[in-house]
């Protein structure tokens, strides 16, 4: 028979991680993740200029200084730290399915998919994802974006 104290903590923790699983589930399906990863998953980190603890934002998801972003000539590398990697597998969106879309001042991207996932990314990254399009990609210019109406 084991302790009392070490029964609690066992169910404690379980029951914990069933939480942050639930939550990693959630998570990955609101954001766009799990569709993005169905076809666009990557095998391994591509070479090139890595983005470290950078912040990005997938529909209205952030992920606030936990992912790894990689502008390169093949496409467009993201993925979360390993702690955050449950059911967010590496992502490798080639340029083709990249659209930029002017959002007010800034510059938002669209993950071309059969579904629309919104990307936004800011600082250095969003410099040097806009200086890779226009080296790898030909339709790079932001699309203006149209008003409700």
């Amino acid at each position: 028979m084991y302790p009392l104290w070490l029964v609690f903590v066992g169910q404690s923790l379980l029951s914990s991680l069933c939480i942050m699983m639930f939550y990693q589930w959630l998570d990955a399906r609101w954001s766009g993740w799990r569709n993005l990863a169905r076809l666009y998953r990557a095998e391994e980190a591509p070479p090139g200029k890595m983005f470290e603890n950078a912040t990005f934002f997938l529909n209205a998801r952030a992920y606030r200084g936990i992912g790894t972003i990689a502008p390169n000539s093949s496409g467009l590398y993201v993925e979360l730290m390993p702690a955050f990697r449950v059911l967010h597998p590496p992502l490798m969106v080639p340029w083709r399915y990249i659209k930029p879309i002017n959002a007010g001042s800034s510059t938002e991207f669209e993950l071309a998919a059969p579904f629309a996932v919104r990307l936004r990314l800011t600082g250095p990254v969003l410099r040097e994802t806009i200086r890779q399009m226009e080296l790898h990609s030909p339709d790079w210019r932001p699309v203006p974006r149209r008003l409700a109406g």
